[in-house]
């Protein structure tokens, strides 16, 4: 199979310990200093005010029971259908401990609603822990990914810590909410789809299928790219008839037979439909659609009004769509379009980083009011520098293009869904990639430049 525009730069240098450490010395420090971050971070700030739904995942774990207790909890087919997909809960009711339900157990007041939501503190400090290790890895992993594109040594050093030195994305590793459980499995498949791009390899296709599959379980955004998948292997195995179907069974079977479709077969037969969450056109409802007070201050929040719709919650999905589809219908393009570009405004400016320092929801975190305006103008930088990444991107390899297929589909899908600005913990560390790539490019054509005027 032809490889599709430049190619991946390969370094072959001495491989001696010391030669490898000279040429990562700055990946290392950088993944040190993360970790000594992450230890102060946790030591430092261990005590916060939970936000938004936090507690509901908290109750959701306890009650995470598996449909037939004599096979595993996490088995795909025997997680119960939740509004969240479910592997979260599955994972987190492994995480409860019995102090944890003690009446005396330290608990953690909530943003809005007082104590009556309170979660037990070392149920989160469990969770944190889970979450920084996660996060730390991700690094690693997007270090590993910007190396295989074929990135330099020093601009996937600027990649790894755009994920692992970024205040806004550390702050997510001492929350419930399941951003960097996804986030790793994500960039593990992510991984596995840039190696079979360079190698062709159909086992790192179905391994990377397999993930996908589950991080679908973990969170709703992910089925949309392995539908956008398919069909783009007809264009990346473009010239190998026989490794386009082999690839395109791999990516379409695999994730359905091993995780997808069991649950979505339990599912049906315990509710009627197909369906791995029930909480997805509702997302979709509250990002492109004006706020119900936008038409009437009296009137509840989208969320009100979706909870209170039907009982059944499939019922309400099916509500939820409708909606969207009849406003899709009937609205303004450009009025739709307006308010997807406000979606990421909204979603770079803010951050519950800066809500919980501004809002002294969070003790101990005085000395990190320094970041607050910070973290926007870094997030916005990463966006913009990002996107210029992805532009060049696609006339690289392959692998590339990749990649650059992900954070479009995730991108757009931020506009959609981006009344919630946690959704950008995924986005972040691919962006930073493509920043780097960028980088690299500008510092490569500057050295051309400079050796061109030099030898003149």
């Amino acid at each position: 199979m032809p490889k599709t525009g430049g190619s991946i730069r390969v370094r072959t240098n001495d491989t001696s310990l010391w030669a490898t450490a000279r040429r990562h010395g700055p990946a290392i420090a950088v993944f040190l200093v993360a970790t000594l971050c992450v230890v102060a971070f946790l030591t430092e700030h261990p005590v916060r005010e939970t936000a938004g739904d936090e507690p509901t995942y908290f109750r959701l774990a306890v009650a995470s029971e598996p449909l037939d207790p004599s096979l595993p909890t996490l088995l795909p087919g025997n997680m119960p259908l939740y509004w969240w997909p479910p592997l979260t809960f599955a994972l987190y009711g492994m995480m409860v401990t019995p102090a944890d339900l003690a009446p005396s157990a330290p608990r953690l007041p909530h943003d809005r609603h007082g104590m009556e939501l309170a979660t037990p503190e070392s149920f989160v400090r469990r969770v944190s822990l889970a979450n920084a290790v996660g996060m730390l890895v991700s690094g690693l992993l997007i270090y590993l990914i910007a190396l295989q594109l074929g990135l330099s040594p020093p601009a996937a050093t600027v990649a790894l810590a755009a994920t692992t030195l970024n205040p806004r994305l550390l702050f997510y590793v001492q929350t419930l909410w399941p951003e960097w459980l996804h986030a790793v499995v994500l960039l593990s498949a992510m991984a596995l789809l840039v190696r079979f791009a360079r190698d062709e390899g159909v086992a790192w296709l179905a391994l990377a299928s397999a993930l996908l599959g589950v991080a679908a379980l973990i969170k709703g955004v992910t089925p949309g790219f392995m539908v956008v998948l398919i069909p783009a292997l007809l264009v990346l195995c473009r010239g190998n008839d026989r490794l386009r179907l082999v690839s395109i069974a791999a990516a379409a079977v695999v994730p359905f037979a091993l995780v997808t479709g069991p649950q979505l077969l339990r599912n049906h037969h315990e509710h009627g439909a197909f369906v791995l969450s029930t909480n997805t056109w509702i997302n979709v409802e509250a990002g492109i659609l004006p706020p119900p007070q936008a038409r009437n201050p009296e009137l509840e929040s989208v969320f009100d009004l979706y909870r209170r719709s039907a009982a059944d919650p499939i019922t309400r999905e099916r509500l939820s769509r409708e909606r969207v589809v009849e406003h899709l219908t009937e609205a303004s393009p450009l009025g739709t379009l307006k308010r997807i570009a406000r979606n990421y405004w909204f979603s770079i400016r803010h951050s519950f980083f800066g809500g919980s320092v501004a809002g002294d929801r969070w003790e101990g975190s005085q000395g990190l009011t320094w970041m607050v305006p910070l973290v926007p103008v870094l997030s916005a930088l990463l966006f913009v520098v990002g996107i210029a990444g992805i532009v060049l991107s696609w006339r690289s390899h392959r692998a590339h293009v990749v990649l650059a297929l992900f954070l479009v589909y995730y991108v757009l899908a931020l506009g959609i869904v981006g009344f919630n600005p946690r959704f950008f913990v995924q986005a972040a560390p691919l962006l930073g990639i493509m920043a780097a790539f960028a980088l690299d490019q500008a510092g490569s054509a500057l050295r051309s430049k400079v050796r061109d005027t030099s030898s003149r």
